[in-house]
């Protein structure tokens, strides 16, 4: 009576606790887990102590309800993760290690872990990444709408990024939560909703993903609103313009049969990446695959008379692969000419001896060969060049059979040496000679 008439004088955590081990120690384990439970709800939170859920935790297990301690434990790991010494969490793995199942020790690893990405988030508030790796952490513990309110409070608070690499990070975060939304939850007009936010979130001028657009253009294309779509990829080829849009775009309108809505739009990706070999290699074989023959020539000869688009080998070896396979061969002939008197790489003029050894003229092959090396001749600098392309003509030589040929092209054939030479690097006092071992070609003549 004294004890219940000190809880009803002085109902703080001391008297609760006390009055629930004196209980616990006559073994009357209905009594005491009411006045732990009585003390959980009444008590205000921040005078619930430890010492107070690990007593009540002890009753639980004298009474042998051991589904109720594993559940207090969990319940406690929550209630007291911010507490760095928490003896619940020492306790429980000690409790794990005896009874627990894998499932459970996972989960408390996971406990652990987020804990530590926690308290790191809070130090760093514009570390996206620590961010990042809790919400990835959380879909594995928590139930999938507790993790969807952490997307939402967590891009909600976030402060606007600084650098690049943070608005790589968040763009990121934008997307996983979208693709959660669709694939966990089904919710995918609200997956749609979130990249939209996202695409008017960023500044496109200085920072835009091509990804945000297309994944909410697919989210368009999924609600069957093929007019969003469409004025999404729009919107992302005129504020991003990456060649991914483009594809995205086109892959779709092809799909539906809509032909000259895709040339539109491959006309514009040549308007937008002009020096892009890819945008028109993709017109080029877009007419190309419908057959559509003069059409395909028409673009390859356009782009071929472009003078800045980077790497046009590309282009030249699509332009001759065409006309090979329409068996044009004048068409082939003035491509590898027109080519040849524009490169010094002895690929090109192997190519184009090997196309006159598949008709089995070996007469020209050779003319074509002898007029190249004549021309790496010319220069000491040119011997690499020379050096290649007596190799790969006598492979060809070795293909035909032709013995004398094989003879005396053998005796042009250098010989490989070994050099060093000096190489300058800089220091304190100057420059300081070192050397590098190099090949060299030494040829008969």
């Amino acid at each position: 009576k004294v004890m219940y008439y000190w809880r009803e004088r002085d109902p703080g955590t001391e008297a609760v606790t006390e009055v629930a081990q004196f209980e616990l120690s006559r073994n009357n384990t209905r009594e005491a887990r009411e006045i732990c439970e009585r003390g959980f709800r009444t008590l205000a939170r921040e005078s619930v102590t430890e010492g107070l859920l690990l007593l009540w935790i002890q009753v639980e297990q004298q009474a042998r309800e051991f589904k109720r301690v594993k559940e207090l434990y969990l319940f406690g790991l929550e209630f007291f993760e911010k507490d760095q010494g928490s003896k619940i969490r020492e306790e429980f793995i000690v409790y794990q290690q005896r009874f627990g199942e894998q499932e459970d020790k996972n989960r408390e690893i996971f406990l652990n872990r987020r804990l530590f990405y926690k308290r790191q988030f809070e130090r760093d508030p514009r570390n996206i990444l620590v961010l990042i790796d809790l919400i990835l952490l959380s879909e594995k513990i928590d139930k999938p709408r507790e993790v969807a309110d952490l997307y939402e409070q967590s891009l909600r608070n976030l402060e606007t990024p600084a650098l690049k690499s943070e608005w790589k990070q968040l763009a990121y975060l934008y997307l996983s939560y979208s693709i959660f939304l669709d694939s966990r939850l089904g919710e995918t007009t609200r997956a749609r909703d979130t990249l939209q936010a996202a695409v008017d979130r960023f500044p496109h001028k200085e920072h835009s993903f091509q990804k945000l657009w297309i994944y909410l253009g697919k989210f368009h294309i999924k609600l069957n609103d093929l007019n969003g779509f469409r004025r999404t990829m729009g919107r992302g080829i005129a504020l991003n313009g990456k060649s991914r849009i483009f594809a995205e775009y086109i892959k779709v309108e092809f799909q539906l049969g809509n032909f000259d809505r895709c040339r539109k739009i491959l006309e514009k990706q040549l308007e937008v990446r002009p020096i892009s070999p890819k945008s028109w290699i993709t017109y080029f074989d877009f007419e190309k695959n419908l057959g559509e023959v003069d059409r395909a020539r028409h673009i390859i000869t356009e782009g071929l008379g472009v003078s800045f688009v980077e790497c046009p080998e590309q282009l030249w070896k699509a332009a001759i692969d065409f006309e090979i396979d329409n068996d044009n061969d004048a068409q082939v002939v003035s491509l590898f000419t027109r080519l040849a008197s524009l490169s010094s790489s002895p690929k090109v003029f192997l190519s184009y001896g090997l196309f006159y050894y598949s008709k089995n003229d070996f007469v020209r092959m050779r003319e074509i060969f002898a007029e190249a090396e004549t021309t790496f001749k010319r220069s000491l600098e040119w011997r690499l060049q020379r050096a290649e392309l007596l190799e790969g003509w006598l492979e060809l030589e070795l293909k035909i059979g032709d013995g004398r040929a094989i003879e005396e092209l053998r005796s042009r054939q250098p010989h490989r040496v070994k050099k060093q030479r000096v190489v300058e690097a800089g220091s304190k006092e100057g420059f300081e000679a070192n050397y590098e071992d190099y090949v060299d070609y030494v040829f008969p003549e």
